[in-house]
């Protein structure tokens, strides 16, 4: 059994853990908004902010650039594999096109 003083060094540690995880959260979060923000054109420039969040930035850029590129070689990988497999040929049917202009006709049944 713990006593008072223990109980409460063992809560202040766990609770520190958790506010050094939330913190990281926290930053990857705002890095992530940072990129969104400049690549739907929100945000012109990095010019606000510090050069370690730049650098965060770009980092994580980085990342996310060699994950696409492992994922289209791979991707790749796997058409080249599969193309050598045809595929049997379907009958391709043409959508269905409606007029949205064209009056409807009605049904005279639905009418009684």
């Amino acid at each position: 059994m713990l006593d008072p003083e223990g109980f409460l060094q063992q809560q202040i540690a766990k609770l520190r853990r958790r506010m050094d995880t939330l913190r990281f959260e926290k930053h990857n979060h705002m890095i992530n908004n940072i990129i969104f923000e400049l690549a739907t054109g929100r945000r012109k420039n990095m010019d606000d902010l510090s050069p370690e969040v730049i650098d965060d930035v770009k980092l994580q850029v980085n990342k996310r650039l060699k994950s696409v590129r492992e994922r289209i070689t791979k991707l790749r990988a796997q058409g080249e594999a599969s193309s050598m497999v045809m595929a049997p040929e379907a009958a391709i049917e043409p959508p269905l096109c409606f007029d949205l202009n064209e009056v409807a006709p009605l049904d005279d049944s639905s009418r009684e």
